[in-house]
């Protein structure tokens, strides 16, 4: 079982735990069982602003910074099955036909969903989110996807 997870935080802030626990949680698997976690750049931005709305904003970013760190895949040439990614177009054109009015916000969470997807496959880390377009993305690539509760029992050993 790998060590290595991909966090898609922002995902997991409607998860049955508070961000302090999900937190709480991640900082106590580092320091006691030696795992790694990871977030690309741009999911944390996306992090970050909704937090930053929040009066304990602050504190949680830099609490957040000290236990998961934010990458970028490695010069963005992760390589990846040509058939996979038409896969992923194709239901990438589906999704935006069903919903014309909202294809801007739309497409940024996918892409946001796609890039903590590649970076988990680069890593050969598995995912924790509960993001539709992340648990998607990760399906086509073949990157194991598990929510926060399942890691809290991978983390207490259960499983």
């Amino acid at each position: 079982m790998t060590s290595v997870y991909v966090v898609d935080l922002p995902s997991l802030l409607g998860e049955s735990f508070s961000l302090p626990e999900v937190l709480e949680m991640l900082a106590s698997a580092r320091r006691t069982r030696g795992f790694e976690f990871f977030i690309p750049e741009d999911v944390l931005k996306e992090f970050v602003v909704r937090l930053l709305d929040k009066s304990e904003g602050r504190e949680l970013v830099e609490r957040f910074s000290e236990v998961v760190t934010a990458v970028e895949p490695q010069g963005r040439e992760v390589k990846v099955p040509a058939s996979t990614l038409v896969e992923y177009v194709k239901r990438l054109a589906e999704k935006f036909g069903r919903c014309q009015d909202e294809v801007e916000e739309k497409a940024s969470e996918e892409l946001l969903g796609l890039e903590v997807a590649l970076l988990a496959y680069e890593l050969q880390a598995r995912v924790v989110s509960c993001r539709r377009s992340t648990i998607e993305a990760c399906e086509i690539l073949g990157v194991p996807c598990i929510g926060v509760e399942e890691l809290k029992a991978v983390i207490e050993g259960k499983t």
